[in-house]
């Protein structure tokens, strides 16, 4: 019996240990950082005021319109220059672009949202964080994005360009290096797709994938495109060549112009 006592005493000694070293190993979360994930603050005094407010209303989109441009004014009204050093969207859908020169206080900006309603059907609603030479860490404003995508009854008539049985939007795409970009696509065929860069044909760095992966016949996804200038040839146009349709090139080409 004595042994028992001993062998239970060990296990729960050993239960203890464990439970101590598991909760040293969590991390708590302090309540205000989980308020600025949430609900992130910005600058109190940085003093850039947005012309039309900071609640963005892109009102009704079709889906089939493709990329829709809205252009932002905003004037700094603080007493310090600002400089634009990055802006963060809460939707990939959404891409957002301002000036980095330097803004005196009196003088005006703009910023420039793209946002690709492709698969976004039904109310949307994003935020963008701006963060400027005031802060690195703190955004120095905040915008609002709402909006409605309205869907397109005859879903291939959605699609400007045609690569065999692939439907395209676009077949002329503007990249940055190291970001991946979408173009919205179809398999406008009966059979599978099952798509990816031609390597021999299409510039060096450049990398193609669909989501889904295989598209179905009838199925809509998206065309990824990245484009790695470290291993380009440091082109401004890279032509891409895309494997899986039985196509001559020029016919399963797709031009791609590099932003810096």
């Amino acid at each position: 019996m004595l042994g028992l006592r001993v062998g239970h005493i060990l296990v729960v000694v050993v239960l203890l240990c464990v439970a101590i070293e598991a909760s040293a190993q969590i991390k708590v979360i302090p309540r205000e950082q989980i308020e600025q994930i949430a609900n992130p603050q910005t600058l109190s005094d940085a003093g850039m005021f947005f012309t039309g407010g900071q609640s963005i209303d892109l009102g009704c989109v079709a889906e089939a319109d493709g990329v829709t441009e809205r252009v932002v004014e905003w004037e700094n009204r603080g007493m310090k220059p600002l400089v634009i050093t990055r802006i963060k969207s809460s939707c990939s859908c959404l891409s957002v672009d301002g000036e980095r020169d330097v803004v005196a206080p009196g003088e005006k900006g703009t910023l420039r949202l793209r946002f690709n309603p492709h698969q976004r059907l039904g109310g949307v609603s994003y935020r963008v964080l701006i963060y400027s030479s005031l802060s690195d860490k703190v955004p120095t404003a905040m915008l609002s994005v709402t909006g409605e995508v309205l869907s397109s009854a005859d879903r291939a008539d959605d699609y400007a360009e045609r690569c065999g049985a692939l439907l395209l939007m676009s077949r002329r795409v503007k990249i940055t290096s190291g970001v991946d970009v979408r173009v919205a696509c179809m398999n406008g065929g009966d059979e599978p797709l099952l798509l990816e860069a031609d390597d021999k044909l299409s510039g060096r760095g450049v990398e193609l994938r669909t989501e889904p992966r295989m598209l179905a016949a009838g199925e809509q996804g998206d065309l990824v495109i990245r484009y790695d200038a470290v291993k380009g040839r440091g082109d401004s146009v890279i032509m891409l060549y895309i494997k899986g349709l039985p196509l001559p090139p020029r016919q399963r080409c797709i031009v791609l112009e590099l932003e810096k």
